[in-house]
């Protein structure tokens, strides 16, 4: 129901290796294939960016880009079979959310300060059924609800309730709550709905079973009552009647789906499944059902660290994205920042791993491919440009997606616009090379005018 600890016996399977022979996945050695008609079944692939790989079939996720919907394709690497489904997270009914508190804010005078609500809630609140480790999302502060839309989904308007329309700060905290727990997550404007003034946050419910609020006005982000750019003995100025709406467990999970609209990512993940992503969001899916199992919020669980994802990769203990320079690792049993680095120079688009080291496709010029001890984030091999797969309109190989077959013992690379005039793609494969000595390496980052910066450990 949560993003689980997915770690143990079954986090290691995807990574198990095979032999492969003439007569298995062998529709990539050798050569490539567009992703236009794909191999003769009538199915494309405009954007080929997000790759994963599952036993002997290669999962790709497009974008779009053009405004239509997601799609999830799979190509089976040993029969030929393609299929491809829409991918759209939308929810298709009432927004998930439940009731569970009211409250107002009030101004406070030259050295006292505004008011500051605080909410305790436990298991029956609001009907709901919730324990510790569960995720919940998101703790939307409103001042009300307003119209129900054609589609039966609730518009949450920010200022239905009270006289005044109050600008909320959202805070959840440990167990103990606010002056007895940690802070553990905070948000201004986050609300998917209302008028932009509206708080609203993902996070997991506390080992103690509690879920911890308090809410106070802008700019109060500590939530002692006072202006924090002001500082004391300036005290916050809102006032007016809030709601508190929530959502637990997979009600919590379709929300957080629901916000990932620009796909670009994917990776093979435990028991299966795949995880997806992009606009800071990760979706954990049953590629074959499409359900949704699970969600991360980034932005919230990261403290706004990871802005967008455009590559994932999963090493069977720790979640890795990546988006232009940088490159996060991310604790899989609650989303959060792990570790962090910067590579300079780089635009990491493509991100895989080939049982050992993470696999990096650098879409900026030189383009390559470039090998990650995914332990200690140092660069350990390098693939140049001139070594890439050649494309069809002769240009340079942009590894934009990137993932790694067991079964070939390749590493598998897609590029979505190889001709520089085609809407779609081109999918091929390189095999994995022997590291390079770290000597003579360093030598050729200098050249390239790549540097790395250790930013978090």
């Amino acid at each position: 129901m949560t993003i689980r600890t997915f770690l143990g016996a079954a986090a290691g399977a995807i990574l198990a290796s095979g032999v492969a022979t003439t007569a298995q996945a062998s529709l990539l050695l050798p050569g490539s294939f567009e992703t236009e008609d794909i191999l003769a079944t009538g199915v494309s692939i405009e954007d080929p960016e997000g790759l994963a790989v599952i036993g002997d079939v290669l999962w790709v996720v497009d974008d779009d880009g053009l405004g239509g919907p997601n799609t999830l394709t799979s190509i089976n690497l040993n029969t030929g079979a393609v299929s491809q489904s829409a991918l759209d997270f939308g929810l298709p009914g009432p927004f998930p959310v439940t009731s569970v508190a009211t409250g107002t804010l009030t101004p406070g005078s030259l050295g006292t300060p505004g008011s500051v609500a605080t909410f305790s809630l436990t298991s029956g609140a609001g009907g709901l059924t919730f324990g510790a480790g569960d995720t919940f999302s998101f703790f939307i502060i409103a001042d009300g609800f307003g119209e129900t839309l054609p589609d039966g989904r609730v518009l949450i308007r920010h200022n239905d309730i009270g006289a005044g329309f109050p600008d909320t700060t959202l805070g959840s905290f440990g167990a103990g709550g606010l002056g007895g727990g940690a802070l553990i997550g905070l948000d201004d404007d986050n609300s998917p709905f209302g008028d932009g003034r509206a708080s609203a946050m993902g996070g997991f419910v506390n080992p103690d079973g509690s879920i911890e609020l308090a809410v106070s006005g802008y700019p109060d982000f500590d939530f002692d009552g006072f202006n924090d750019f002001d500082g004391p003995p300036v005290p916050h100025g809102e006032s007016g009647g809030f709601e508190v709406l929530v959502a637990v467990g997979d009600d919590a999970n379709a929300i957080i789906a629901s916000a990932l609209r620009d796909l670009e990512a994917a990776t093979a993940f435990v028991d299966d499944t795949l995880l997806v992503g992009g606009d800071g969001i990760l979706v954990q899916i049953d590629p074959t059902t499409l359900d949704v199992l699970n969600a991360y919020d980034l932005a919230t669980t990261t403290g706004d660290a990871v802005w967008n994802v455009e590559g994932l990769a999963f090493d069977g203990t720790n979640i890795f994205v990546s988006a232009g320079e940088d490159l996060w690792v991310i604790d899989p049993a609650d989303g959060s920042l792990l570790d962090e680095a910067a590579f300079f120079g780089l635009d990491i688009e493509g991100l895989g791993f080939d049982g050992v080291n993470l696999v990096l496709g650098n879409d900026a010029s030189p383009e390559a491919v470039i090998f990650v001890d995914p332990s200690d984030l140092s660069i350990v091999g390098i693939i140049g440009e001139d070594d890439l797969p050649p494309t069809p309109g002769g240009g340079d190989f942009d590894p934009t997606g990137v993932a790694y077959s067991p079964t070939l013992g390749r590493i598998i690379l897609s590029d979505p616009d190889p001709s520089g005039v085609s809407p779609f793609g081109l999918i091929t494969t390189l095999e994995v090379p022997v590291p390079a000595p770290l000597a003579l390496l360093g030598v050729g980052l200098a050249a390239l005018g790549w540097t790395r910066r250790r930013r978090i450990g």
